[in-house]
């Protein structure tokens, strides 16, 4: 009879932690096929993976650590860059040129979307074509001709465009063109260029980059814009509204002249309804009508943002009658100097009951309200579809500073009873922009 021997603990234990030793020694490896071709084997090193690149874009899923990644061609160059709010400026980013990675992972000639998803949640979607067919730039006098950093409407010099690579940087610096500032606080991110001078791009860049999604599923289309008042007839000194379902990041964009509008093109809402509370001041200012018009005028627009085909163009088109151009009459005048007159007594009559109906952004029918004094209005349906919680208005009187105009005929009424200004409840005012007349 053969008697099983039995390992001692000790010598199990220096048998498991050689293993580990000879585990904690293996190393990235890094195989050079090509001076221009850099492979990443499937060689693990124990390091965590940072960045994954997955979906059915690509044949060969990949994933990287951060070491594989600093392993890589780096591509540094500084980008001119403009957000939402809009502010201009310029950053310097060092890293990995999203096509090289796109290539290890083996990107299908049908893919068609790029979802970058962040490790905290936040995800942006892109088309392939925007993002790596059409050509990016940096443009190093895209600040000409504004005085402060708010200025970000201001169209600055395309001169000097350089052509530049959309990149998961590694390093970057913010607010600068010195690269001795740059770090890797929120890094991998995704960083690109703008096609044109006016593009927003910042809020693109995802901070903490984990994954990339490719997909071959067709991406979907913006919806074109909308004008109030719409086309026809008008009279001379009208405005023109321009607007879309989302008025954020999916920018109008258009033109006057007759011209096809493209991304090149000017903006109309400059400021993305993200910041319209914040910025409920200047929003007038930004996201203005266009106008006056005083002569037959055609306006064509159209959508493009982030992650979709742009919208398809449309036209709208403004005839002048031989009617009489706006003026500031005396009667107005008359009416406003009647306003400053108010009294305490009127001007709390004019406002809402406490228990008038909150106005829901989704409502599919019109909303009634009645102030105290009797002045029914009328809000639309979809009036205030860009707030996202219930909106309660408060309504006003004896606030105009200025007389409005209007045709020398027109019949002034009578100013204590039509004369109210809107607003939102625990906002500033001007915060609510209504989009039905």
């Amino acid at each position: 009879m053969v008697r099983e021997k039995k390992m001692s603990p000790l010598v199990s234990s220096f048998l498991v932690l050689g293993l580990l030793l000879c585990l904690a020694c293996l190393k990235p490896s890094v195989v050079s096929a090509a001076p221009n071709d850099v492979i990443i084997t499937g060689e693990t090193t124990g390091e965590p993976v940072v960045l994954t690149i997955t979906g059915d874009g690509v044949t060969n899923p990949a994933t990287f650590t951060q070491a594989q990644l600093e392993g890589l061609p780096q591509y540094q160059h500084t980008y001119s860059v403009i957000n939402t709010w809009p502010t201009k400026k310029l950053e310097v980013a060092k890293g990995i040129k999203l096509r090289d990675l796109l290539a290890q992972a083996g990107i299908k000639d049908d893919a068609q979307l790029l979802k970058f998803t962040s490790k905290d949640g936040y995800y942006l979607t892109l088309t392939v074509k925007e993002l790596l067919k059409d050509k990016r730039y940096y443009f190093p006098h895209f600040k000409e001709n504004i005085t402060a950093d708010g200025d970000g409407n201001i169209r600055g010099s395309s001169e000097g465009a350089e052509e530049v690579e959309p990149i998961v940087a590694l390093v970057r610096v913010e607010g600068s063109n010195n690269p001795a500032y740059m770090n890797a606080v929120d890094a991998p991110v995704l960083v690109y260029g703008q096609r044109a001078v006016t593009e927003q791009i910042n809020n693109g860049f995802v901070k903490y980059l984990a994954t990339i999604e490719v997909s071959t599923a067709a991406p979907a289309k913006w919806d074109s814009p909308q004008a109030n008042p719409a086309s026809g007839e008008v009279p001379v000194g009208t405005m023109v509204a321009l607007s879309n379902v989302n008025m954020d990041d999916d920018k109008v964009y258009y033109t006057t002249d007759g011209s096809t509008p493209t991304v090149d093109s000017t903006i109309y809402n400059w400021i993305a309804h993200r910041w319209w509370s914040a910025r409920a001041e200047d929003l007038g200012s930004y996201n203005k009508p266009i106008g006056p018009i005083e002569k037959n005028t055609v306006i064509k627009a159209i959508t493009i943002g982030p992650g979709k085909a742009d919208s398809e163009i449309v036209t709208f088109n403004y005839q002048i009658p031989g009617g009489t151009p706006l003026v500031n009459p005396a009667d107005n005048q008359t009416a406003l100097d009647r306003l400053a007159e108010v009294t305490t007594e009127q001007k709390q009559a004019a406002q809402l009951p406490s228990d008038a109906p909150a106005i829901m952004p989704k409502a599919v029918a019109s909303t009634t309200l009645t102030t105290k004094d009797g002045v029914r209005i009328v809000v639309p349906a979809g009036a205030v579809r860009y707030f996202t919680d219930p909106v309660q208005i408060t309504v006003a009187i004896g606030n105009v500073r200025s007389a409005p105009l209007a045709k020398s005929k027109t019949v002034v009424l009578n100013p204590l009873k039509y004369e109210r200004q809107f607003g939102v409840n625990g906002k500033e005012d001007g915060a609510i922009q209504f989009t039905e007349p």
